[in-house]
């Protein structure tokens, strides 16, 4: 039987994350090429070892440095002109950690969230689309938690990278609509990671990042089923509809 992604190459930035490494094996379970440029051969090592086992799909990894932007697009042409295209590219970024208030906070501590979280967001997008542009189609993947839009005591760099990432989103969607590229910023509910607390991850009402791959799969090859109503801005969302959704994606047009 035909799996959701073959034949389809995906690239997952952040895929030897916590969240990432889910979402990777989704996608090679649904027999995708999968591309994961990691930061250190331990999180490749890492990554490999997640997925041991999985009986579909191929898994590639590579060496990279996401916010160094010329590294980052050489990685993404030489990619191009091994597979052909990029099909399906997710940005899976982890949340920075807990933090105090900004007066209190290190300057390395906002340094490293904006490296890892507004300027690699950045680099990978851009990288990522303008590959996309030239084929004129794919579908691109951004995604934030849920909570880290929520004004907590300890989560400033988390509530600021978080707002960032969506208006980047909003910007980046606006800019390659007319080139067929479908844009997905996704907001996602209740997320169970090993991060956060490995003991929810078959708690009722959480949502794995196995499950989000499985969604992203059936997202591009519109089997997600009826998702209109999701498709909105935090804005127009009614108080506690995000509590009440796991998985809330949203589309920015």
């Amino acid at each position: 039987m035909k799996k959701l992604l073959t034949g389809k190459i995906a690239l997952v930035a952040g895929g030897t994350g916590d969240t990432g490494v889910g979402i990777v094996r989704a996608f090679l379970q649904e027999d995708a090429t999968v591309i994961v440029p990691g930061k250190s051969a331990r999180s490749i090592a890492s990554l490999k070892e997640y997925v041991a086992g999985t009986q579909q799909g191929r898994l590639v990894t590579l060496l990279a440095d996401y916010p160094d932007y010329d590294k980052a697009f050489d990685v993404a042409e030489n990619i191009v002109e091994e597979f052909g295209q990029i099909d399906l590219g997710v940005a899976a970024l982890e949340s920075p950690a807990a933090s105090p208030c900004l007066t209190e906070l290190e300057i390395t501590d906002w340094q490293k969230m904006a490296d890892e979280n507004i300027t690699a967001g950045f680099v990978i997008g851009r990288v990522v689309l303008e590959m996309m542009k030239k084929n004129r189609g794919g579908m691109y993947i951004s995604m934030c938690n849920t909570e880290d839009l929520e004004k907590k005591s300890w989560s400033a760099l988390a509530n600021i990278a978080a707002t960032l990432q969506v208006e980047m989103a909003r910007i980046f969607a606006e800019g390659i609509k007319q080139y067929g590229i479908r844009y997905h910023h996704l907001f996602i509910s209740n997320m169970a990671t090993r991060a956060r607390n490995s003991r929810c991850i078959n708690k009722e009402g959480w949502t794995t990042p196995e499950a989000v791959g499985q969604f992203i799969s059936q997202l591009y090859c519109g089997r997600a089923g009826d998702v209109s109503h999701l498709f909105q801005w935090p804005a127009g969302i009614p108080a506690g509809y995000l509590q009440t959704m796991p998985l809330l994606p949203a589309e920015i047009k």
